[in-house]
C-alpha cells in the first residue's frame, strides 16, 4: 500500500503568497477524511505545500520566452504566486497486492529476487477522481492559471503492508506485538506490518510500533 494521491501546481491569480518563506507545511484540509461516502471511495487529506517554487517559476518563465529584465520580473511574480497541492488518499488492503519471493529469478548468491504485485484499488481510484474535482474547485476559487498536473497518480513513497499484522498466520505475518508467527524471536517494527493505511503520515505510528516492540523485549529479557 501507499498514499497514492493527486498533485497539481498552478499560478494563483490573487495576491502573492510567497511560498518557501516559512515552515514546509503550514496547513491541511481535512474535510474529506471521513463520511458515509467511505463505503464507496477512500478518504483523503489535502496538503498545500509551502516549499520554494523558484525553479518551477524559472522554467515556466523561460518556456514562455521571457528574457532579460522581463524574465527577472516574471520569475519574481510566478515564484510568489505558485501553489502546489497534493493529497494522501486512503488505501485498503488487497490480498492480490503482495510481495513474494521469485521461484525463477535469483541473485549470484542464490537468494530469490522479490516479486511485487500491485494494482491500484478501485476504492482509491474513485477517491483520486474526487480529489481532482476538489482541486479544480480550489484552483477556480484562487483564479488559478497554468495548471500542471502530475500524470496519473502521485506516489507519496510511504510503503506500507507486505508483512501485515494479524491473529491468523494464514493471512498475516506478525502478531499484535510485531512478533512473526513463524519465528518467536523475530520482530518487525516498520510500516510493513500495517494492515491498512489511512490519510495521515505513517511516521508516528511506526515510532509507536517500535516502542511496543521495545516494551515487549524489555519484559521478556527481564524475565528470561
Amino acid at each position: 500500500m501507499d498514499h497514492t494521491g493527486v498533485q497539481v501546481t498552478f499560478i494563483s491569480g490573487d495576491k502573492a503568497l510567497w511560498p518557501g518563506r516559512g515552515p514546509l507545511e503550514t496547513n491541511v484540509i481535512d474535510n474529506f477524511r471521513d463520511g458515509d461516502w467511505r463505503n464507496e471511495r477512500g478518504a483523503y487529506l489535502v496538503h498545500m505545500v509551502d516549499d520554494n517554487q523558484v525553479d518551477f517559476a524559472t522554467q515556466m518563465a523561460i518556456s514562455k520566452g521571457y528574457v532579460g529584465r522581463e524574465l527577472e520580473e516574471q520569475i519574481r511574480y510566478l515564484s510568489s504566486h505558485t501553489v502546489r497541492l497534493f493529497s494522501h488518499n486512503e488505501a485498503l488492503p488487497d490480498p492480490d497486492n503482495r510481495l513474494t519471493l521469485s521461484k525463477t529469478n535469483k541473485d549470484i548468491l542464490g537468494i530469490p529476487h522479490p516479486e511485487v504485485y500491485y494494482k491500484l484499488p478501485e476504492y482509491t481510484v474513485k477517491s483520486c477522481e474526487h480529489t481532482r474535482k476538489v482541486f479544480k474547485e480550489l484552483i477556480g476559487l484562487m483564479h488559478g492559471t497554468d495548471e500542471e498536473w502530475t500524470p496519473g497518480y502521485f506516489p507519496q513513497d510511504h510503503p506500507s503492508g507486505s508483512t501485515i499484522m494479524g491473529t491468523d498466520p494464514k493471512d498475516s505475518v506478525v502478531d499484535g506485538h510485531c512478533r512473526t508467527h513463524d519465528h518467536e524471536n523475530l520482530f518487525i517494527a516498520s510500516s510493513s506490518v500495517f494492515s491498512t493505511v489511512g490519510t495521515g503520515n505513517i511516521t508516528l505510528t511506526v515510532a509507536a510500533l517500535a516502542l511496543r516492540v521495545a516494551d515487549t523485549l524489555k519484559k521478556e529479557l527481564l524475565h528470561a
